[in-house]
């Protein structure tokens, strides 16, 4: 097992903790900021599951029916996640509406804040932990674990206050808070799922890191100039071409053996899976 599958595998064990925490205190409370919150997790579990699916998929080498491999898997599964969290964001906006207009009373006790209190902490490391490791393993499905926590560590402060202001009888506050969540899920939904088609559709990479690209082909021994330059997202990888000159009395081996190790060079920034180097013979023209 990779490690990007193994730190998948371990998001999924602690959300699926957290959401049994987090809806036993909602239920012992009778608070439906703790309870919406407990949604919410749900739908961290749905993420885990679904990242960690796309990612043991991710990582299956090409083979003859996926000749360019599976890396489309990874954004595939995030605007499947995306859709669920719409859904659980609508669950709880509907939710905050009812208790605001028919409030009940909430028993908030130590093993209540406890949870809380532990939930938000554990989220806290993991927020510090998948952000870094995503961004070694160059995964974007452990990043997006990482901001996920961290957007968690937010909501716990927020339920938190709701849960304190209900105990001094501002029962309103943790309908407006539960709503308020709902409309972050939506937020969160809306921009993930943008992302994700962007990498589906095969998006360019930005300008900068063409730039980057080119000018490192340009440095390249016998590369003469460089012509178009073209990359798109195949899921969370790009795939590259790249026109570049070369003297036109080089040998067809010696122009392959160096279009080969340029080839080679370039694919070793970890975001792009293959490159594809056209060879065209210099001219006086050529940059």
């Amino acid at each position: 097992m990779k490690a990007n599958e193994q730190f998948s595998l371990g998001a999924l064990f602690l959300n699926i903790i957290l959401f049994a925490g987090k809806l036993f205190a909602g239920l012992i409370s009778n608070s439906v900021a703790l309870i919406s919150d407990a949604l919410e997790s749900l739908g961290d579990i749905l993420t885990s599951v679904g990242i960690l699916i796309a990612v043991r998929t991710g990582n299956k080498p090409a083979d003859k029916c996926h000749p360019f491999g599976h890396h489309r898997a990874e954004p595939l599964a995030g605007f499947i996640v995306a859709m669920f969290t719409a859904i659980i964001g609508f669950q709880v906006v509907v939710l905050g509406f009812r208790r605001f207009f028919k409030p009940a009373q909430t028993h908030i006790t130590f093993i209540v804040l406890f949870i809380v209190i532990v939930a938000m902490l554990v989220k806290l490391v993991m927020y510090f932990v998948f952000l870094n490791k995503g961004k070694k393993l160059n995964s974007p499905a452990l990043t997006a674990l990482g901001i996920d926590a961290r957007n968690d560590v937010v909501r716990s402060i927020i339920i938190l206050a709701a849960v304190i202001s209900t105990e001094f009888g501002v029962f309103w506050f943790e309908s407006v808070v539960a709503i308020s969540l709902g409309a972050m899920l939506f937020h969160s939904a809306y921009f993930l799922g943008i992302k994700n088609v962007d990498m589906l559709m095969g998006k360019a990479p930005s300008k900068r890191f063409l730039d980057h690209v080119k000018r490192e082909a340009k440095k390249f021994p016998n590369v003469l100039g460089v012509g178009d330059i073209r990359a798109h997202y195949a899921g969370n990888s790009i795939n590259l071409e790249i026109v570049v000159m070369m003297n036109p009395l080089m040998t067809v081996k010696k122009s392959h053996d160096v279009a080969s190790k340029l080839r080679d060079k370039i694919q070793e920034h970890p975001e792009i899976n293959r490159v594809f180097v056209h060879i065209d013979p210099a001219s006086n023209k050529s940059k």
